[in-house]
């Protein structure tokens, strides 16, 4: 996988030629027609050019230590908007 999580054209050329094979098609399609990474690409451009960075971990005072991940689903969990039944 490419860091902007799709994947390079040399491997899907070969998973295509490897299901062409397993499915006995003896024309298979271009890879442009099977995968279309090109809004991936678009977004993750964007997103490094504002020098956007994934948040790890984050905790602050209010959440009393807690990582603020746990603190939402707490407060999603405690208003009935989170479902173990999803």
């Amino acid at each position: 996988m490419t860091e902007d999580g799709s994947l390079p054209d040399d491997v899907i050329k070969e998973e295509a030629a490897t299901r062409a094979e397993l499915t006995k098609v003896t024309n298979p399609p271009h890879i442009s027609a099977l995968f279309d990474y090109s809004i991936t690409r678009k977004n993750y451009a964007q997103l490094k050019a504002a020098g956007w960075q994934p948040v790890i971990e984050m905790t602050n005072k209010a959440s009393s230590g807690r990582p603020l991940r746990r603190v939402f689903m707490d407060f999603l969990s405690s208003h009935a908007l989170l479902s173990s039944n999803r």
